[in-house]
């Protein structure tokens, strides 16, 4: 990504190559009977947060009142327009605006297919992936305020 050299402590924790999409050379290869040796970027990526369990990675932006301060991160603009273009997000705070935490999420939203006459080998999980934002009221026992990963069980919704 673009200025991400520029991002915050905090959204430099995303790792931005999951939105890289494959290039045509890639997919070639592929219809071809040559995947990539390491999948990237044509691969499902999940972290097994529990034994036996994996799924897409969760990351905390921390608190949006920290957000709303952060001066320097080019992330925090897109954050904060998305805020003023869906004001519902908002109002699900009420007054503990200050213990919002934004979380952010790796979601495959559209997985790619072989041309028609073209089989790829079945272990392939061809996901392309979008970054999605989900707001959480940290709960008291949580202290999801720090960057990184969070577990899966309180972010998951």
């Amino acid at each position: 990504m673009e200025g991400q050299d520029r991002l915050c402590a905090y959204c430099s924790k995303l790792d931005f190559s999951m939105l890289q999409r494959p290039t045509r050379g890639q997919l070639v290869a592929l219809n071809n009977g040559n995947p990539p040796a390491d999948g990237y970027p044509l691969g499902s990526r999940t972290i097994e947060y529990e034994t036996g369990h994996s799924y897409q990675p969760l990351c905390s932006l921390g608190l949006q009142s920290r957000i709303d301060q952060e001066q320097s991160c080019p992330l925090r603009d897109d954050i904060r327009r998305v805020l003023v273009q869906h004001p519902q997000i908002t109002a699900t705070w009420g007054s503990r605006r200050n213990d919002a935490v934004c979380i952010a999420k790796f979601d495959g939203r559209a997985t790619l297919k072989p041309p028609s006459g073209v089989e790829w080998e079945v272990s392939y999980a061809h996901k392309v992936y979008n970054l999605s934002l989900h707001w959480i009221v940290i709960p008291d026992d949580q202290n999801l305020a720090k960057p990184g990963l969070v577990p899966y069980a309180v972010a998951k919704d």
